[in-house]
């Protein structure tokens, strides 16, 4: 019974202090103040952790807040400390009972309305994300299986996808998903609804190859499928002889072009026909040389090379061998693999016969475009990309490189933005993508994408160098030392080795920060570009 009266006269004392009511208050005034700023920080580039700070905020000022109610009293009168007795009259009220009620209800309102806006928004982001672009013509040519289990045959396979990826490319009505999105779904358990979103495409190119050592034929099936509803639009079947591939090719892109009911004429239909090589055995270099430049480490970027030259020297009027070989040699350059003084000469001379044998090649401009970067010639790099883009709108190497000429860091994120779309499975397009709202504190976005670039390529380095950045300015330097010694591991890197020796200071282990220190030079590696 004595608890009972105690808890009464509790319930009672903090009624008359007014604690309970400024509880309620607190609440709903302050709520509305973090809906506000949430619902506005993506417009006005609020870092991720200004939310973090006011709910921070919130809960901390909220016991300060009830002894401050407990101990002092707000009436007309002004601020005093409150009696041991209660006071009656309406010198005790600081703005009328009725008035409270209205306010009380306003912010209610306030709070109710906030909650509905967010959801809706939130509601509306889900939708953009989720569905595909129909109203345009796009699609993704995934990698053509091989029935043989001869790692040749599919090489050849990759081939002919490489090639179908190329010519479909040059049609400036249609928006092709990049290389390393198509071929990341290489054995991917995923149907065609979940990669139409993914790809963010209307459409998607499969098929399969068959090859008869015999009598030296091919089958070829080809199958245009939409992926809204993941139904069958086109399929054929071509038998062929082995040499006659590339009129099967060209009348694949005819066909995908025709059911898409895009019209060709003149020099358009001219670019689904033309051919990038006449020789099978040339076009597969090429291919196991595109794959190994689109890892990005200085062994495949050797590697790749030396598959280009292959091709090469099978085909010398293969432009697009060229246009590989000199990306291969420009970007060795841009990361410091091999000195630019070198470097950039070769790729030059590579690009110059890339363009020589076909005028109209789209990477041929784009590695123009990166050469020119290199050489720090602003104005001539913009206009050899810009040309790379007219050419080939769906080239996202030729758009990522043209963003790094922009000073704005809204318009540079626009444009890397647009690369990924365009390439949404490349680790160096989503890698810059995530730079920028990093750089900026908007540390969430930063992470959201660096789950896709590791979705993407597990093995990609600069992804967990991201990862290390945004624990780094989370302060959690645990778990960005380890994430920096991750992306050294998989790539030893001169400006990772400095990152390493500096967390070690700040964790005051300096004998592990002289040991990295040792690694790393006092010139570290320029701002990477490709």
């Amino acid at each position: 019974m004595q608890t009972s009266d105690w808890l009464q006269t509790l319930f009672e004392e903090l009624k008359r202090r007014r604690v309970i009511r400024v509880a309620t208050l607190y609440v709903i005034a302050f709520w509305p103040i973090i809906q506000i700023v949430d619902i506005l920080s993506p417009t006005l580039n609020l870092p991720d952790s200004i939310i973090r700070y006011l709910v921070f905020a919130f809960i901390g000022g909220f016991p300060v807040m009830l002894i401050l109610a407990w101990i002092f009293d707000v009436d007309r009168g002004g601020i005093h400390i409150t009696p041991k007795e209660a006071r009656t009259g309406e010198e005790s009220r600081l703005i009328g009972g009725s008035n409270e009620l209205l306010i009380v209800g306003v912010l209610l309102l306030l709070v109710v309305g906030l909650f509905i806006v967010q959801s809706r928004m939130d509601e509306e982001s889900i939708e953009v994300v989720a569905a595909p672009e129909n109203n345009i013509h796009s699609i993704g040519v995934l990698p053509f299986d091989s029935f043989s289990e001869v790692e040749q045959d599919q090489m050849f396979a990759d081939g002919l996808t490489e090639e179908l990826l190329t010519v479909l490319s040059r049609v400036k009505e249609l928006r092709v998903a990049a290389r390393t999105s198509s071929f990341a779904y290489r054995g991917v358990s995923k149907n065609v609804v979940e990669i139409g979103k993914e790809l963010d495409v209307a459409f998607t190119l499969e098929g399969s190859v068959r090859r008869n050592d015999i009598n030296d034929t091919i089958r070829v099936t080809a199958q245009l499928i939409e992926t809204v509803k993941g139904s069958h639009l086109w399929s054929k079947t071509y038998d062929r002889e082995y040499t006659d591939i590339f009129q099967i090719q060209d009348d694949i892109a005819a066909s995908v072009v025709g059911e898409l009911e895009i019209t060709l004429l003149g020099k358009d239909l001219q670019k689904i026909q033309s051919r990038s090589s006449a020789s099978p055995e040339a076009m597969v270099a090429n291919s196991m040389g595109q794959a190994e430049l689109a890892r990005r480490t200085e062994v495949s970027l050797q590697d790749g090379a030396r598959f280009f030259k292959k091709a090469i020297s099978i085909d010398p009027n293969y432009a697009e061998a060229y246009a590989g070989l000199a990306e291969t040699y420009a970007l060795q350059a841009s990361y410091e693999y091999e000195s630019a003084e070198e470097y950039i000469p070769y790729a030059q001379e590579a690009v110059d016969k890339a363009l020589a044998i076909d005028p109209d090649s789209g990477m041929g401009h784009a590695v123009q475009g990166l050469i020119y970067i290199q050489r720090h010639m602003k104005q001539q790099a913009a206009e050899a990309l810009e040309r790379a883009m007219e050419l080939s709108p769906s080239n996202a190497m030729a758009t990522m490189w043209y963003a790094q000429l922009k000073e704005d860091p809204g318009e540079k994120l626009t444009w890397h933005e647009k690369a990924f779309k365009l390439d949404p499975r490349s680790p160096v397009a989503g890698f810059n993508v995530a730079s920028i709202p990093l750089d900026q504190g908007r540390e969430q976005q930063a992470m959201e994408v660096f789950a896709k670039i590791v979705e993407a390529d597990p093995y990609y380095p600069s992804a967990y160098e991201l990862a290390a950045r945004i624990n780094e300015q989370r302060g959690r330097l645990d778990e960005a030392l380890n994430q920096y010694k991750r992306a050294y591991d998989l790539q030893p890197n001169l400006g990772r080795s400095a990152s390493i020796a500096e967390l070690y200071v700040d964790l005051g282990d300096f004998e592990s920060s002289q040991a990295w220190i040792e690694k790393a030079s006092q010139k570290l590696p320029k701002e990477k570009t490709g």
